[in-house]
């Protein structure tokens, strides 16, 4: 059996209202070394920028390529973009996981000519790390 509503009496009113007008809590003043996603975004492009030189000069160095390339550049975005941006963000994630696409890409395109298919797996990877680390 299932549980039943109590019934409610005809003539019965609703409880009222309240007619108090809602306010906008008043905006919290900002302090030095507050989160900041314009710094975020410029660590971003900083972290991908270290980690993709770093990278390249490896395989140039060593003539190997790196197999967990998209882990190393997404990781580094995005670490770099919270540490930029005193805080995290789904938003900023977002962001660093753009960038770090873009970085991997480009990487593996300096590094191989263009971007295999197999290669496409460093990227997602790249753009995962860089999304959970800086949100």
């Amino acid at each position: 059996m299932t549980p039943r509503a109590a019934p409610v009496a005809a003539g019965a009113t609703p409880p009222p209202i309240s007619s108090a007008p809602l306010r906008a809590p008043k905006p919290i003043a900002k302090t030095f070394g507050e989160y900041s996603q314009a710094k975020g975004i410029i660590g971003a492009a900083v972290g991908a920028a270290v980690a993709s030189g770093l990278m390249y000069g490896f395989f140039v160095l060593a003539g190997f390529r790196f197999p967990l390339l998209g882990c190393g550049i997404g990781a580094a975005t995005g670490w770099l973009a919270r540490v930029f941006a005193k805080g995290t963000d789904s938003t900023l994630g977002v962001i660093a996981g753009a960038i770090a696409l873009v970085a991997t890409g480009g990487t593996l395109w300096m590094i191989y000519g263009g971007v295999p298919t197999i290669s496409l797996i460093s990227i997602l990877v790249s753009v995962s790390v860089a999304f959970r680390v800086a949100s």
